[in-house]
C-alpha cells in the first residue's frame, strides 16, 4: 500500500540516518555526525558544481544533476512505500541505503587545502570513534550469543527444533542478534531449524525436500 501517512517519521529518520543504527544509542550519535558531514559535503559540492554550470551555461547536461534527479526518484520511493512487502521487511531502510549512496556520486574533490585537513581530520576521528563503540558493543553481544548457543550439542540428527522467540533483540537496540541463533543450533549437527523460512518457499535456491512434512499445513507456519 503507497501512502503518505508515514512522511514524518520517514524524513525524521533519513536525516538522522537511523539506517546506521543496529546496537546501541551510542550509534545514534555517530549516525548523526556522518548526516552532518555528508551534509556539508553536499553543500560544497552543490556550490562548486554550481559555480561551474555558471560558467559552461549547461544545465541538463551536467552529471551533478543528474545524479540528484537519481537521488530524488529514490527519495519519493523511500517516503511513498511499505516497510515490508514479504518476509524480509526493511524496504524503507534499504532505498535510504541506496538514496545515500547515490549521493556520494555527486561528491567532487575539496580544493582548499585547509579545509580539506579539516575535514579529513573530522573524518578520520568520527571514523576511529566508531570502531572503537562497535567493537564494544560487538564483543558484549558476543558474549549473549555465546550464552544462547551453550546447548547446541543437545541437538541431534534429524532432530526439528522449533525456536520461539519472546525476545530476539537480547540488549540490542535494532537488530535480532538472536534471529539466527537457531541456525547454529542445527548447522553441522544435521538438526532441522523450522524458523528458517528460506527454505519454506520456493523464491529461494534451497528448500526442504519434497518428502519433509511440516508441523502444520499453514504456508505462513514460519
Amino acid at each position: 500500500k503507497i501512502s503518505f501517512d508515514r512522511v514524518g517519521m520517514l524524513l525524521s529518520d533519513f536525516f538522522n540516518l537511523r539506517v546506521l543504527v543496529a546496537f546501541d544509542n551510542q550509534q545514534e550519535i555517530f549516525a548523526r555526525m556522518v548526516m552532518g558531514i555528508l551534509v556539508f559535503y553536499i553543500l560544497y559540492s552543490f556550490w562548486q558544481e554550481f559555480r561551474q554550470i555558471i560558467q559552461k551555461g549547461q544545465w541538463l547536461l551536467t552529471p551533478f544533476l543528474q545524479v540528484l534527479i537519481l537521488f530524488f526518484s529514490l527519495f519519493f520511493q523511500y517516503l511513498i512505500y511499505p516497510n515490508s512487502v514479504g518476509p524480509g521487511g526493511w524496504l524503507n531502510d534499504r532505498i535510504a541505503i541506496l538514496s545515500v549512496i547515490v549521493l556520494l556520486a555527486a561528491l567532487v574533490p575539496i580544493e582548499q587545502k585547509w579545509m580539506k585537513q579539516v575535514f579529513g581530520f573530522i573524518v578520520l576521528t568520527t571514523i576511529i570513534l566508531n570502531l572503537i563503540n562497535l567493537s564494544v558493543s560487538c564483543y558484549r553481544l558476543n558474549e549473549e550469543i555465546k550464552e544462547f548457543n551453550v546447548l547446541r550439542d543437545k541437538i541431534g540428527e534429524n532432530k526439528i527444533l522449533l525456536p520461539l522467540f519472546f525476545d530476539s533483540n537480547g540488549s540490542a537496540k535494532r537488530i535480532g542478534i538472536f534471529v539466527n541463533g537457531a541456525s547454529y543450533y542445527c548447522l553441522s549437527n544435521g538438526g532441522i531449524n523450522l524458523g528458517n523460512y528460506e527454505v519454506k518457499f520456493d523464491y529461494f535456491p534451497i528448500n526442504f525436500t519434497s518428502s519433509f512434512q511440516s508441523p502444520v499445513d499453514d504456508k505462513e507456519w514460519v
